[in-house]
């Protein structure tokens, strides 16, 4: 069995290739989403993800256990339920503190969802951007710039990062204002203090810079999650 997301951008190539396949296509219908929680034709469940694509991504994953269940697996309600309130996406708009989330969307269409997110948010975001010079830095740049009210731009210790002077440019080529700073301590303590308690620090751009940022805030002993 195939379970597609509605996308129509490719629904006619899923549906030709499972029709090749011989396989049975099941394309969602679309989820509703609640804060906490998502609503998907009859059912509601707790949801611990959170980002405005999550709805969608859990209705894919409901109708995949569906179609198991189908095949004879015996996946109860109440493990379903677990599932979706327990479940953590490690580096996917994932809070640290209850006022630094991380993100590691490296792409056009990670950064873009990561945007729309933060468009629902009522704090003022300041960011902290490292980037590889191996994708669309200056488009996901844009897209970054047009969801903060400033930028820290940073890098991180590879051979493929950007330094943080190339991202600064682009960012302010997009017309927000951006600060440089290598150093990604120092970086993210420019970014919690121009945020201050008000506002959100979203640190993105890098699964290298998400990851550096853990080991960083757990130092500091400000991490909120293990």
């Amino acid at each position: 069995e195939v379970v597609s997301a509605p996308n129509e951008r490719v629904r006619e190539i899923i549906k030709a290739a499972a029709k090749e396949a011989g396989a049975r296509l099941t394309v969602c219908d679309r989820a509703l989403r609640k804060p906490g929680s998502f609503i998907y034709k009859t059912w509601g469940y707790h949801l611990a993800l959170k980002g405005t694509y999550q709805a969608e991504n859990a209705s894919v994953a409901l109708e995949t256990v569906l179609a198991l269940k189908r095949r004879g697996w015996d996946i109860t309600d109440t493990a379903i339920s677990d599932g979706f309130g327990g479940v953590r996406w490690k580096a996917r708009y994932e809070f640290l503190s209850d006022n630094i989330v991380v993100d590691g969307g490296h792409n056009i269409d990670g950064v873009t969802a990561l945007a729309e997110t933060l468009a629902e948010e009522t704090r003022p975001v300041v960011m902290v951007i490292a980037m590889m010079r191996d994708k669309a830095y200056k488009e996901c740049a844009e897209v970054l710039a047009g969801a903060a009210e400033f930028v820290v731009a940073s890098e991180v210790p590879t051979p493929r990062s950007l330094t943080a002077e190339e991202i600064a440019k682009a960012v302010r080529s997009a017309g927000k204002e951006c600060i440089a700073e290598p150093d990604i301590e120092k970086a993210i303590d420019l970014a919690a203090a121009r945020a201050g308690k008000k506002g959100l620090v979203c640190i993105c751009g890098s699964l290298y810079l998400a990851g550096e940022a853990e080991k960083i805030l757990k130092e500091k002993g400000i991490l909120k999650l293990g």
